[in-house]
């Protein structure tokens, strides 16, 4: 950088830049007694940067034996000294941020791994607001009802973000299954949604209900849906659907999607995902085994 820096300011001023070059040769052998003795780790990009400055070094050397170590203007060497100045400075506040970034990863670190120990989680449970969402017949449900917890799923089917949602939710289903049973309840903004909505209500007890429900969460397109189901079938269950939209309203559910384990809302810092360290160890009370 500071070589196109003289470059482009004054070309006069590589010869104080080849002098700083010779100068800037001593740090390759503390650096390298540092990495082997003291930090007792070699450092890749130390090394590169020990490399280009003994070429640098080799270089400059040559050049200013050629022109008989001809001694730079007062004006060019106050330049240079400003130019490192500079750059300096730059480099010590891009340093402080550097190191308190690094700081405040580790910190992250270390609560990601407090995040998953269970005990943390069942107090952050009993601390939170709960919902109700008692089970209404005729809803998408699937595994046993009679199951330890319970994992609802408010989903929008024209929503993107809400199919990795539901893909999770069926696998965390799936991978227990005597020990989560899954509700899926749908929101809607247009009539196109409540279409597709009511359509996948009235499959509730269908045997491919799954590959229904994410053959439309795929897609997201009204029309491919429309080419799949005749309108005038639907309805069957659309009073589930106005109970659903009227249960969201009074818990002030307004976004899809939303995760909801035994009656609290999974949000900041923990995410749907992170059940898979908790399922396990709930009991049939609710609490940790």
């Amino acid at each position: 950088m500071l070589v196109a820096f003289y470059y482009f300011v004054n070309q006069n001023l590589h010869i104080s830049h080849h002098y700083v070059s010779l100068l800037a040769l001593s740090f390759i052998p503390f650096s390298i007694y540092y990495q082997s003795q003291i930090a007792k780790k070699w450092c890749t990009l130390c090394l590169y940067v020990q490399g280009v400055l003994l070429v640098q070094g080799v270089f400059s050397f040559f050049y200013l034996q050629k022109i008989h170590w001809a001694i730079p203007q007062t004006k060019d060497i106050l330049a240079s000294i400003t130019a490192f100045l500079v750059v300096g400075s730059v480099w010590f506040f891009v340093k402080k941020l550097l190191n308190q970034n690094t700081k405040l990863r580790v910190q992250v670190k270390k609560l990601n791994r407090l995040r998953f120990e269970p005990i943390f989680f069942t107090n952050w449970l009993m601390v939170r607001p709960t919902i109700d969402f008692t089970q209404t017949p005729q809803e998408i449900v699937f595994g046993d009802s009679n199951a330890y917890n319970t994992l609802l799923l408010v989903l929008n089917p024209l929503c993107g973000s809400c199919l990795d949602t539901l893909k999770t939710g069926l696998s965390l289903w799936k991978a227990y299954p005597e020990n989560l049973k899954l509700i899926v309840r749908m929101l809607g903004e247009t009539e196109h949604h409540e279409l597709v909505i009511t359509h996948l209500l009235d499959q509730y007890d269908s045997l491919n209900l799954e590959q229904k429900m994410l053959f439309h969460f795929k897609n997201r397109d009204y029309d491919t849906f429309m080419k799949h189901y005749d309108k005038s079938q639907s309805g069957r269950n659309y009073e589930i659907f106005l109970l659903h939209e009227k249960w969201a309203e009074e818990n002030h559910i307004t976004k899809t999607p939303a995760a909801f384990f035994n009656n609290v809302q999974i949000e900041n810092p923990f995410e749907i995902e992170d059940l898979v360290h908790y399922i396990p160890v709930f009991s049939e009370e609710g609490i940790l085994i």
